[in-house]
């Protein structure tokens, strides 16, 4: 994801929004995925396209399996099922190294599941929450 958002800033500063947006959002969401973007979503990512210019500097460190292991407070993540791509890797395979961590699925939705299926998606947060 390092390396795409690189690619995007790139993009960006070239002028292609478009491409820097497809280039990022089918590094998360896996290939052709970007052409399933609903048009208002669309128009959201492009108003912050150039978020990405500060982040090229950013110099974040990688997460360690040290740094997920150590995370001890109450954790609930929270997945689409039809989301593809690296974060559906991700928040499983944090889910098996945080003590504890209890984890959701939200059937036929993708990353913006808060948005695809608010109700399912507040449901399983507040249930979480009332615990």
């Amino acid at each position: 994801l390092a390396a795409r958002t690189t690619r995007s800033v790139e993009m960006i500063r070239a002028g292609d929004i478009e491409g820097a947006l497809q280039n990022f959002y089918e590094g998360i969401e896996g290939d052709g995925s970007w052409r399933r973007v609903p048009a208002a979503a669309k128009q959201q990512l492009r108003d912050n396209a150039l978020t990405f210019l500060g982040q090229i500097n950013e110099q974040r460190r990688p997460y360690t399996l040290a740094d997920a292991q150590a995370i001890s407070t109450p954790t609930l993540l929270i997945g689409g099922g039809a989301t593809t791509g690296s974060l559906s890797v991700m928040w499983r395979v944090l889910a098996e190294h945080i003590a504890g961590a209890e984890t959701a699925v939200i059937p036929n939705a993708g990353h913006w599941m808060f948005e695809q299926a608010p109700l399912e998606f507040g449901e399983v947060v507040s249930r979480f929450l009332a615990k």
